[in-house]
């Protein structure tokens, strides 16, 4: 692993395979007298100095694989949103277009932020639309414009799936250590259960 030197004059790259190394490292340098500071990478199943564990590989990569399918499907939904916030006809038209705007706006808002955790935990985020419907598993609505209530109600179908995705997602991670992913899916579900219930009061025949 590469460890970041900062000393007072440049910036120094050290190859350092222990954290043990790198502490003797840390003094090797005080007894020069040089200010510095040593940043190092996690490095797995190696417990820190003040004895917690690193966020294990396949933590990670458990996440990276939900967070993927995650956005994949967000993907979906958000292509789907558009598709009939745009060809929306009918006396509903003005409600329920500005209702699509905002659902789209906050899915797109989403994907991004999915997307860059992804990154944060060393993954690659999927990019194509390829990728996206390969991984996807919610099933697009292709076939002709549907009227506005049959909007609705499919969107409702789809949202619903959505949050129970997350759902489980937030129950496979019980044990992980992986807390900024639990913490990012239990927001997500609390805002997607919020449209899930504007668009149940829409299609309730009540």
């Amino acid at each position: 692993d590469n460890f970041n030197i900062l000393t007072a004059n440049k910036i120094g790259i050290a190859l350092v395979p222990t954290i043990k190394d790198s502490i003797n490292l840390r003094n090797e340098f005080q007894d020069k007298n040089l200010t510095f500071t040593i940043k190092y990478r996690c490095i797995f199943n190696e417990k820190l100095k003040n004895g917690r564990e690193c966020m294990k590989q396949k933590e990670k990569d458990m996440s990276v694989k939900l967070l993927n399918e995650l956005l994949a499907n967000s993907a979906v939904l958000l292509v789907q949103t558009l598709n009939y916030h745009w060809n929306l006809v009918g006396r509903e038209f003005h409600d329920y277009h500005i209702l699509f705007d905002k659902q789209y706006k906050q899915i797109f808002e989403d994907m991004d932020s999915i997307a860059e955790r992804i990154r944060a935990i060393d993954g690659i985020a999927l990019g194509s639309m390829q990728a996206f419907l390969k991984q996807a598993t919610i099933v697009e609505d292709t076939g002709k414009v549907p009227n506005p209530t049959q909007m609705v109600a499919k969107l409702f179908q789809q949202h619903e799936y959505y949050v129970e995705q997350i759902r489980d997602g937030i129950q496979n991670l019980e044990k992980s250590s992986d807390f900024g992913t639990k913490k990012m899916l239990e927001d997500l579900i609390e805002r997607y259960e919020k449209i899930l219930w504007m668009l149940r009061a829409l299609v309730s025949k009540k």
